[in-house]
């Protein structure tokens, strides 16, 4: 298990649109089955390919991913988000699965390097997990 990431990363490093978009979400009822994928879509002129790696501490990563407490506080009173919205971040804990290019493998753009689906309740989590 590669954990050197997980102690520089926390869950307020997503995107602040995307948490808005979480918040979104739970307000409308809105907890089906969703899938994300990254792509590469153009590479540099002077490469013609990429190679996957760092997918072990991607996926260390998300089984690790919370919001502590003093991040609560922040996003309540400093960013605004309503109670719910904080009680919801706080039960985040992410729960899909995740397919992915296996590590070292060439990679051309415009394919799909990761994809991620969500099964259970509360497809915010599988929208944040987008940017991370």
């Amino acid at each position: 298990m590669v954990t050197t990431i997980l102690s520089d990363v926390n869950a307020l490093l997503a995107d602040l649109y995307e948490l808005n978009m979480v918040a979104s979400y739970l307000r409308r009822g809105m907890d089906g089955a969703a899938t994300f994928s990254l792509f590469v879509r153009r590479l540099p002129a002077t490469r013609g390919f990429s190679v996957a790696a760092g997918v072990e501490s991607c996926l260390d990563f998300l089984e690790q991913l919370r919001f502590e407490e003093d991040d609560l506080r922040y996003l309540g009173e400093v960013v605004g988000f309503a109670p719910a919205d904080i009680d919801a971040f706080r039960r985040f804990r992410f729960t899909g699965d995740v397919w992915a290019i296996p590590e070292g493998r060439i990679a051309l753009e415009s394919r799909c390097l990761k994809s991620r689906r969500r099964y259970q309740k509360r497809s915010w989590s599988r929208r944040s997990c987008s940017t991370a």
